[in-house]
């Protein structure tokens, strides 16, 4: 799961949410140039869907600048409800009732509201494993992206090696880019880190060198 250095972590989950709705807005569009003005369920069932939205807030101008409502209306004009009503609600309400007699669209619109939650989590959890191995692999060939947790793979990995399935102690340094991955510190903070390890002038101490036959001579 890594994130690129000093970047928000969720520019990967967004661009993908970004690019779904982008694409949903396009194939609702597509579906209200190509639906059926002739099919009574489907204008219902769009009908009830817009009221749906005035109800929860949408502005009316907005909703009658929707391919789909001018479908309604074209059909309203064709088949009915005939007449004058004071708001784009009344008249959405009066097309159900006329079209759907003794159907409760808020009923179902309760069950499609429970469906369309379940499937955004699921949306939202495919979103989040697509963003997790796009770092993955980021972080793979670049230094600027790190973990956002320590992988426990690449942690045994810092002080064991495997050769012919036989467990030995690791003999080499690692990489920065082990190390990244085992702590999920970014590569220019691991640099500071083993530089400011590095023992300075003051605290290196050099024993003078004694000859081997010192000892000796001293006797």
């Amino acid at each position: 799961m890594p994130r690129r250095a000093g970047r928000p972590r969720t520019s990967f989950e967004g661009n993908i949410l970004a690019e779904t709705s982008a694409s949903e807005k396009h194939s609702e569009e597509i579906v209200a140039q190509t639906i059926d003005s002739n099919t009574r369920n489907i204008m219902v069932f769009e009908a009830a869907c817009l009221l749906r939205q005035i109800e929860q807030g949408t502005h009316h101008l907005a909703i009658e600048s929707t391919p789909i409502f001018r479908k309604i209306n074209q059909y309203a004009r064709e088949n009915g409800p005939h007449g004058k009503w004071s708001s784009t609600r009344d008249f959405l309400k009066e097309f159900t009732k006329t079209h759907a007699p003794g159907w409760d669209p808020r009923e179902d619109a309760r069950q499609g509201e429970l469906e369309s939650r379940n499937r955004e989590k699921e949306d939202k959890r495919i979103t989040k494993e697509i963003a997790e191995d796009a770092r993955l692999s980021k972080a793979r060939t670049s230094k600027f992206y790190t973990p956002v947790a320590p992988d426990s793979y690449w942690l045994c990995a810092l002080a064991w090696e495997y050769r012919k399935r036989r467990r030995y102690i690791r003999r080499t340094w690692p990489t920065l880019r082990e190390l990244k991955f085992a702590t999920a510190i970014p590569e220019r903070v691991l640099k500071k880190i083993i530089r400011s390890l590095r023992p300075k002038k003051d605290e290196i101490v050099k024993f003078p060198l004694r000859h081997r036959f010192s000892r000796h001579l001293r006797t």
